[in-house]
């Protein structure tokens, strides 16, 4: 009795397995006959084909023989997606054209952080910290550095300011502003120099502070901007003295 119910089961088992493979084999070859009588490929590469002829033909036009010289900044600064796929556009143009050289700067670890997660690779790296992309994990940088490297043949890192570098761009952003007119640069030296040795103490407390702010011009600008701000505003509010000038206390 158990042994006939058994053997009906896997009768049954066996009926409908076959039932299944025999429905997606010819689900498969009903998809295999559709790509080779009416390949979709056909409707593809020859856009491209003109893409990149049409394209080639334009930059001959406005340059002729000449380089062209792309320059792309703070690639970083975009989202994860769209750094990645800018990237990737890039990389096929100048696969075709050898003419166009494109100048990029960007904090390497975030772009190809960016490209590895759109490519779906592991979201840790090797110490499985956080990342600042996103507020997410790391995803595997190596991945993304060895996508870059491919069709990055010259890379290099800008260094660090020094003391003196730092000096000189607060100076230059103390002294000079280009937005103002020469009347109203003439008149905000004469306001900050009732502040006492406002210069000297702004110049010293961005070289203090210009390592915390990671040697980054922006960051230094807004600070000195900011300073420079505060400080203004408690002069017009009787806060300082202009006759004792400006204090300097700061903690780094």
């Amino acid at each position: 009795m158990y042994s006939g119910s058994l053997l009906l089961f896997l009768t049954g088992i066996v009926s409908i397995w076959i039932r299944i493979r025999n429905e997606l084999r010819a689900g498969i070859r009903k998809g295999i006959s559709q790509h080779v009588d009416s390949p979709d490929y056909s409707n593809r590469i020859p856009f491209i084909e003109s893409f990149h002829s049409d394209f080639e033909n334009i930059v001959d036009v406005y340059t002729g023989d000449q380089p062209v010289f792309v320059f792309i900044d703070d690639l970083d600064r975009c989202e994860n997606q769209k750094a990645a796929e800018l990237m990737e556009g890039i990389n096929s143009l100048i696969s075709v054209e050898t003419s166009i050289f494109f100048i990029i700067a960007m904090d390497r670890n975030k772009v190809a952080a960016s490209v590895a997660k759109k490519h779906q690779h592991s979201t840790r790296d090797q110490k499985g910290e956080p990342d600042s992309v996103a507020g997410q994990q790391n995803p595997d940088i190596s991945y993304g550095n060895n996508y870059l490297q491919k069709f990055i043949e010259i890379s290099f890192q800008v260094p660090s300011p020094s003391k003196g570098n730092v000096e000189d761009f607060v100076e230059s952003l103390v002294y000079a502003d280009p937005d103002r007119s020469e009347t109203e640069t003439q008149e905000w030296h004469r306001n900050t120099e009732t502040l006492g040795n406002f210069r000297e103490k702004l110049t010293e407390m961005s070289t203090l502070l210009s390592k915390r702010l990671n040697h980054n011009p922006r960051y230094i600008k807004k600070f000195v901007n900011m300073y420079r701000f505060q400080t203004l505003l408690a002069k017009e509010r009787g806060i300082i003295d202009r006759n004792r000038g400006i204090g300097i206390g700061i903690t780094v």
